[in-house]
């Protein structure tokens, strides 16, 4: 019995097995596929993170930032790296139909072109306009968010309303006081609304 047992397991022990080589090769070739994918969505998200100028310039698109001015000059451009960033500190006020009860606060911050920065008084040698030009853009916003009820502050899509509001305000009170500017003229980059506090 020990030698019928042992003629049973040889041959299955010499037998290879099925589809060893073709095995490794789909398993291999699965694996390229795999890496060729990730190497391919890491390129696609990494092009996602570079600078507008790079991707223009590789592009063809020429010098950086003669797009934006082929468009309409400097002002209409959106540089980051060459924004100011202005605070308009925090900003407080009574919320409309709610009878001295309820305020709103909400701190403000505003990103300009560095000689509109410099206009307005942040570092440059006006600086006592600048901090005449921010109370008035401070009242100027305050103003705005009395006009708010309650209800517009819990929508949905509340502060980027409040932000394009205060994008339209600032550029009225900035225009009435640097009027040597042109007509076209953007003022306002950007407008970040930060710690929106109803109470």
């Amino acid at each position: 019995m020990a030698e019928e047992a042992a003629k049973k397991e040889a041959p299955a022990a010499e037998v290879p097995a099925k589809g060893g080589k073709s095995a490794l090769i789909g398993a291999v070739l699965g694996a390229a596929v795999l890496i060729g994918a990730g190497v391919g969505v890491g390129m696609f998200a990494s092009s996602l993170f570079k600078p507008a100028e790079a991707k223009g310039a590789a592009h063809g698109g020429g010098a950086p930032g003669a797009h934006g001015a082929a468009a309409g000059g400097d002002h209409g451009e959106m540089n980051l790296r060459t924004m100011v960033e202005l605070s308009l500190g925090d900003l407080i006020t009574n919320i409309t139909n709610s009878d001295g009860r309820r305020f709103v606060k909400v701190s403000c911050m505003v990103w300009v072109a560095p000689k509109d920065a410099e206009a307005i008084g942040e570092g440059g040698e006006a600086a006592e306009a600048g901090v005449q030009v921010r109370r008035l853009l401070q009242m100027a916003l305050e103003e705005q968010l009395k006009r708010y009820e309650l209800a517009d502050f819990t929508s949905r899509g509340a502060i980027s309303t409040v932000s394009s509001d205060f994008l339209v305000v600032i550029e009225n009170v900035l225009r009435q006081h640097l009027s040597d500017r042109p007509k076209d003229h953007r003022f306002v980059r950007k407008v970040i609304l930060n710690n929106l506090l109803v109470q």
